[in-house]
């Protein structure tokens, strides 16, 4: 797989909406690689001076990959030297390319996979949780998402998506408790600043005609 569709990987993953985060395109379903088209690889010169049964050097035509699958040069010919040692033909040389493709497609994909499979798990621990999921879950986000303007803004929001923390059960309690915090602090300090003003009114004016008597 070629550097540029790992890093198309990359970012079709990390881009999937978090639930603390705000929508954005791509999801957790985004492939690394692609397949259909196909290219070739190879000079179609000899691997070795081994030889067939006649004599002739064994050589070798260029190899069909998949799209965007790159084999380094190098790599190539030293598998074209162990090919004609062996005296494989073509087709058998073409299988055990393929062979190694698939594998290394399978790697590269293995840790993005495993990232988004991670990222769903998550999700579902928190819409089962009894204390923030379920119905709950919507008004709960509302509230974190008043922690995180608060706090960090677009720039937390993009950190929690790109990391994928955005869905982590345990950072999305945190927030909302945070955004609860924050709603009941500026529910006491209301309170405080009316009946401070009372006290102060009292004060100014003691014997205020309108004011109720023992």
């Amino acid at each position: 797989m070629s550097d540029t569709e790992a890093a198309q990987s990359t970012e079709a993953v990390a881009s999937e909406q978090t639930l603390l985060g705000t929508e954005k395109a791509g999801g957790p379903d985004a492939k690394a690689g692609t397949a259909g088209t196909e290219t070739s690889a190879g000079d179609g010169k000899p691997g070795s001076d081994a030889t067939d049964a006649s004599g002739e050097a064994i050589t070798y035509a260029d190899f069909t990959l998949p799209e965007g699958t790159q084999i380094d040069g190098e790599r190539l010919d030293e598998a074209k030297k162990m090919f004609a040692a062996d005296g494989l033909s073509q087709d058998r040389a073409q299988a055990y390319v393929d062979l190694y493709t698939e594998k290394l497609k399978e790697a590269t994909e293995a840790p993005y996979k495993l990232w988004a499979d991670t990222q769903r798990a998550w999700q579902d621990e928190v819409r089962a949780d009894r204390e923030i999921g379920g119905a709950k879950l919507a008004g709960n986000l509302s509230i974190a998402a008043k922690a995180i303007d608060r706090f960090g803004g677009d720039g937390l929001r993009q950190a929690l998506n790109v990391s994928g923390a955005g869905n982590h059960p345990d950072v999305i309690r945190a927030f909302i408790r945070i955004g609860k915090a924050i709603s009941e602090d500026s529910m006491v300090m209301g309170r405080g600043v009316a009946h401070q003003s009372r006290n102060r009114a009292e004060r100014l004016y003691p014997t205020d005609p309108l004011k109720p008597r023992d």
